[in-house]
């Protein structure tokens, strides 16, 4: 359900179409770059604003707008505001938000000499509650086998939006702001690549371990697997032994070298065994 806030103790569902319907319009019709800009500027942190005062008035009366409906029923879906759907929802007024401050402000932030830590303070700002939409609407199906079936949709589209409104970030040089992001919503392909570019080793591995459960070492094995990088994969034998002999059971030759490699000659006879047998 949505929540009573949404409706009832706010007009955010009205109000935000209108921002975003606003800013398309009339884009189209001013005169210079600047005053495009400024439009879409101020149009996002009015939205930023209003999202960022809602969200925390409704997590302060969160109990009040459970209260009318058992937590543990089967048909409850906590659907934040902030991850409405639609055309009119909020989820795709955020979408549309972020894409015009990329494609109207940031190619043309350096031109108009704008203030860097505020533009960026503010796309990251709006990624937070887009992303946190979708993960507290997860959170809410993943306790509910009844709703089990709307999941890989959901997920698909937050995969999707990710990567979409993160990679921004790291092609723009805001490193920091685009490793946070990835970290909190587990974007792995943007930590991949901002652990290479900056050819950071280290931290790459940590996040191999923070997030084992979640499979980022079979991603980046995969990923240097793609791309030929087979010396650099080879090269993770030492720190992560069984997590790499799991990934490459079904390449045997560099299983094989892998196996050399940790010292198991065990298993090095047994695939030379039955390489041979065959």
């Amino acid at each position: 359900h949505s929540n009573t806030f949404y409706t009832n103790v706010s007009l955010v569902d009205a109000i935000l179409p209108a921002l975003v319907e606003y800013q398309l319009s009339s884009l189209p019709s001013l005169p210079s770059t600047r005053d495009q800009v400024q439009l879409v500027i101020s149009g996002a942190s009015v939205i930023e604003g209003m999202l960022q005062d809602a969200v925390e008035y409704r997590q302060s009366r969160m109990s009040f707008y459970w209260s009318y409906q058992p937590l543990d029923s089967p048909e409850t879906e906590f659907l934040p505001w902030t991850a409405s759907a639609g055309p009119y929802g909020t989820r795709s007024i955020l979408q549309k938000q972020l894409s015009l401050l990329y494609e109207v402000v940031v190619k043309n932030a350096e031109a108009e000499g704008l203030d860097q830590h505020t533009l960026w303070r503010l796309v990251f700002n709006l990624c937070d509650l887009l992303f946190d939409g979708y993960e507290s609407q997860l959170a809410s199906i993943e306790k509910n086998p009844a709703l089990s079936n709307k999941i890989p949709a959901i997920r698909s589209n937050f995969d999707a939006d990710k990567e979409l409104f993160i990679m921004p970030l790291f092609e723009n040089g805001q490193y920091l702001q685009a490793e946070e992001l990835a970290k909190k919503y587990q974007e792995f392909s943007v930590l991949a690549q901002l652990c290479e570019k900056l050819g950071n080793r280290e931290s790459l591995k940590n996040y191999m371990s923070l997030f084992a459960k979640q499979g980022f070492s079979n991603f980046i094995f995969k990923r240097l697997l793609d791309s030929g990088k087979l010396q650099q994969l080879l090269s993770y034998s030492e720190d992560f032994p069984e997590e790499l002999s799991c990934f490459l059971e079904s390449h045997n030759r560099l299983n094989w070298l892998h196996q050399i490699a940790i010292s198991n000659y065990s298993k090095h006879y047994l695939h030379r065994h039955t390489k041979y047998s065959n």
